[in-house]
């Protein structure tokens, strides 16, 4: 190698060491002022370990009890640990797959430089923690409609509002901000939470398909279900 590569290279890496200094100092120095303003300001004081987490997350929508924020690579793992999980799975069509952290953490990275799928983490407020995902498939911009998905991968959250909470923001997301006509999902016939949350979600049965999927030994209906704007609209939901 040339001196004169040897010395671009050593320039880069200066570069480079210097910018990652700056920004450990910039942290350090915000945090810093932070600590000072809280301690003389006590109604100000946050738990320092709930101001790290919510950094990762950025409300992109509102609910009630959560906020929607866009997904991080970051949450690869855990989205690993839930689609591999049997009583997740099954409602997801994952139960058949292995899936792999690295092949999940590629798919989060495609879906930042798609244009027809927008997927968001479910962000509980109060402690800013994940609770599961949610999104739109197959978003059509001629027809101005899209396929709609959720999955609640923290159990403990199960039959509490937030699944219901989350659609109910996406939904008017869809219609308010994307100006989508139409909303489209299935659910199989043994996800009886799912159908009561979406039923409560404005959507309505309009199908089903016999015995369409598989599942422990046994095959299952599949039941599709839909939302227009006027619908929504007719049940005074803006």
């Amino acid at each position: 190698m040339c001196k004169e590569s040897l010395l671009i290279c050593k320039k880069k890496t200066f570069q480079q060491d210097q910018q990652s200094t700056m920004q450990t100092m910039i942290y350090n120095i915000s945090l810093a002022k932070y600590l000072a303003y809280s301690h003389k300001n006590p109604i100000f004081k946050l738990d320092l370990s709930s101001t790290l987490t919510l950094m990762k997350y950025f409300p992109k929508v509102m609910g009630e009890k959560i906020y929607l924020s866009p997904l991080n690579v970051e949450d690869a793992e855990k989205l690993t640990a839930w689609m591999n999980d049997p009583e997740i799975a099954k409602n997801i069509t994952s139960q058949s797959k292995v899936i792999s952290l690295n092949s999940e953490r590629a798919r989060i990275e495609a879906i930042t430089k798609t244009t027809d799928e927008y997927t968001f983490a479910i962000i509980e407020k109060s402690e800013n923690k994940i609770l599961g995902t949610i999104g739109f498939a197959h978003v059509n911009w001629v027809h101005r409609n899209a396929e709609i998905w959720i999955s609640i991968g923290e159990k403990e959250y199960h039959g509490k509002g937030y699944g219901t909470d989350a659609m109910k923001s996406i939904v008017s997301y869809g219609f308010n901000v994307l100006n989508l006509h139409s909303l489209y999902l299935n659910v199989y016939d043994f996800n009886v939470w799912g159908q009561k949350c979406y039923q409560k979600c404005w959507f309505k049965v309009i199908g089903k398909r016999r015995e369409g999927y598989f599942y422990n030994g046994k095959y299952h209906d599949m039941i599709y279900m839909d939302i227009t704007r006027k619908d929504r609209e007719t049940l005074g939901e803006k």
